[in-house]
């Protein structure tokens, strides 16, 4: 334990814990799992190519192409990861054993806000092609984070970001992002605009229910199911097939631009006022 000292009528009290030693820190651990992602990812590829396209599964949930969100993406988005003849890398037994337990590792040993401040570094270099970064992205997301920052609207500045919000909106990225947010049943707030769909609200309602923040500003992809989503079961509801989701009954703020759906996706009046009624102390912002 350093000794207090007194000299010249001056107290120095030393600092115990620099912001530059924490910054060492999380410095060293993003190395560390992005140097184990590089590795995952060269053998998940060499798996990969071997594997049929008929092969290709994600146990946790799928992507649907429903008619309640057949509408296009935003031109911006490239195409070129919209459609893939192989299977991809994220979609192999190798890279998801390998998430797994790097997951349960890094919740075991490492709190919350250090979690959230190793995922927010890593969006900040966000890139399908570099590698390792994938790795990255699923293993932050576990069940001790806090907050999530997927996508933001600011992102689209440069090109390097509007890549990755290309894959995020491919058959293998959506894949990847349902996936990560089943594991993030300890969520606060969570920031995916541009890119959230109906399929995403779903996952979330089931597993997110500690949410009280939810950005999902310029989604041309959801609809009012989406938001019905979020609700869990409504009482009165007709009971169908599908069990209905849980819902984030904590649910605090929605920042949400209805006016960005295309005519023929429009939410419909009557949906607004009664999400109000059910989060009577929520904010919605639109």
């Amino acid at each position: 334990m350093p000794e207090y000292s007194e000299s010249d009528g001056e107290t120095t009290i030393p600092n115990l814990f620099p912001n530059k030693l924490l910054d060492g820190c999380l410095t060293k651990v993003q190395e560390m799992v992005r140097e184990t992602g590089k590795r995952v990812e060269e053998k998940s590829e060499k798996e990969a190519r071997n594997c049929s396209e008929s092969d290709e599964s994600y146990p946790d949930y799928g992507y649907s192409q429903s008619p309640l969100s057949s509408h296009s993406w935003p031109s911006w988005m490239d195409q070129s990861y919209k459609s893939s003849p192989t299977l991809h890398l994220t979609c192999t037994d190798t890279f998801k054993d390998a998430t797994k337990i790097c997951r349960e590792f890094l919740s075991t040993f490492l709190a919350g806000p250090v979690l959230d401040s190793l995922s927010e570094s890593a969006r900040q270099v966000a890139n399908p092609v570099n590698p390792g970064h994938l790795f990255c992205f699923s293993v932050f997301c576990g069940d001790r984070l806090g907050r999530l920052i997927v996508h933001l609207h600011a992102d689209l500045i440069s090109s390097r970001n509007k890549s990755w919000a290309s894959f995020l909106t491919s058959k293998a990225g959506t894949k990847l992002t349902l996936s990560c947010l089943s594991q993030c049943n300890g969520l606060n707030s969570l920031y995916i605009q541009h890119i959230a769909t109906n399929d995403m609200l779903h996952v979330i309602s089931n597993t997110c229910q500690r949410l009280t923040i939810l950005d999902i500003s310029y989604s041309s992809k959801v609809t009012d199911i989406g938001l019905v989503h979020l609700c869990g079961m409504l009482s009165g509801a007709a009971r169908g097939i599908d069990k209905a989701p849980i819902g984030c009954k904590y649910l605090r703020e929605l920042y949400f631009n209805p006016q960005n759906q295309p005519l023929s996706e429009q939410i419909m009046p009557q949906v607004i006022p009664a999400f109000c009624a059910i989060f009577p102390c929520s904010k919605l912002w639109t």
